[in-house]
C-alpha cells in the first residue's frame, strides 16, 4: 500500500489476532483507541488474560486514552473466554458506567461456552431488559437448556419467544456467480458429505 494509515494497521493487528495469530498482531501496535481493540482482540483470542489487562491499564496511565465500552467489551470477553466468569462479573461491577447490551453479550457468548447455566439466566435477563425483542439471550437459554436435557424450560422458553412474535432468523448464504443462467437453481451444501 502506498498510504499506511491507522485503518490498514488497526485492520491488520485484527486479522492477525482473530486467527491466532497474536505474537504478529502485537507487533502492529499502534497507540489508539482503535488499535487498543485489536489488541484487546487478539490477547482474548489467544487467552493472554494479564497482557489483556496490562493493555488496558495503560491504555490511559500511560497513552491518555479513555477506554470505551468496546474496549470493556473486550476485556470482559477476555475474561469470558478464559472461563474467569467470576472476574468478568466483577470487572462489569466496577466499570466507570452502566454495562450496555454489547458488553452483556460478551458475557453471555463466554457463560454459554462454559456451560454456566446460572449465569446464562442472569445475563439473559438482563438483555431482555434492554431489549425484550431481541430473540438472542432466548435462543442461547434455550439451546442451553437443551443442552442439559431440560425440555420442559426450553419449551416454556419458546413459548414466550412464540407469545412475544419473536423467532429465530433462518441462516442464509448468498453467491454471486457470473454468466449463469437465470433460471437455474444451484444448491450449496455445507459440511457433511
Amino acid at each position: 500500500m502506498r498510504d499506511k494509515d491507522i485503518i490498514s494497521w488497526t485492520a491488520l493487528l485484527t486479522c492477525y489476532g482473530q486467527n491466532g495469530c497474536g505474537g504478529p498482531a502485537i507487533l502492529f501496535f499502534r497507540e489508539d483507541d482503535y488499535t487498543f481493540s485489536g489488541v484487546l482482540v487478539s490477547c482474548s483470542r489467544l487467552g493472554l488474560v494479564e497482557q489483556g489487562c496490562q493493555y488496558f491499564r495503560v491504555m490511559s496511565a500511560e497513552y491518555g486514552l479513555k477506554p470505551k465500552s468496546e474496549h470493556y467489551a473486550c476485556m470482559v470477553d477476555l475474561f469470558g473466554r478464559a472461563g474467569k466468569l467470576y472476574e468478568a462479573m466483577e470487572f462489569i461491577n466496577i466499570m466507570p458506567f452502566e454495562p450496555d447490551q454489547l458488553i452483556w453479550e460478551a458475557l453471555l457468548a463466554s457463560c454459554k461456552i462454559h456451560g454456566n447455566i446460572e449465569l446464562v439466566k442472569f445475563v439473559a435477563k438482563k438483555i431482555m431488559q434492554m431489549r425484550p425483542e431481541d430473540p438472542s439471550p432466548y435462543i442461547t437459554l434455550s439451546t442451553m437448556y437443551a443442552s442439559m436435557s431440560m425440555w420442559d424450560r426450553k419449551a416454556s422458553v419458546q413459548a414466550i419467544m412464540k407469545d412475544g412474535g419473536m423467532q429465530k432468523e433462518p441462516g442464509r448464504s448468498w453467491i454471486e456467480g457470473q454468466d449463469l443462467p437465470e433460471d437455474t437453481i444451484y444448491t450449496l451444501r455445507v459440511g457433511g458429505a
